[in-house]
């Protein structure tokens, strides 16, 4: 029996970052997702999702080759939002549940 195996496409890789948006003196929730969306480059509009909640994006990087690619595409994303933030008074934390909002 002649067994012959079809090749397989080299691995991918794809990553997701929740970033919670922060007023950045008092380090509370700024609702203020709106404003990341309003200022955001065009080329990365279908790598930022909305989030349920309005103090928080998330990132999505394209399909990516290596993981060294997803970082590069993650921190080039995250730079890019925090220079939003410095414009509109936010700053970036990469956390899910806020102190806050833990009762």
């Amino acid at each position: 029996m002649d067994l012959k195996f079809s090749p397989s496409k080299k691995s991918s890789v794809g990553m997701e970052l929740e970033l919670r948006l922060l007023d950045p003196e008092t380090l509370h929730v700024k609702n203020c997702s709106s404003t990341v969306f309003e200022n955001l480059n065009p080329k990365y509009a279908s790598n930022l999702h909305k989030e349920l909640l309005q103090s928080m994006v998330e990132v999505v990087t394209p399909v990516c080759n290596s993981v060294g690619e997803a970082v590069d595409f993650i921190d080039a994303m995250t730079q890019h939002i925090s220079s939003i933030g410095k414009e509109h008074n936010f700053a970036l934390a990469a956390l899910a549940t806020h102190p806050t909002e833990v009762q």
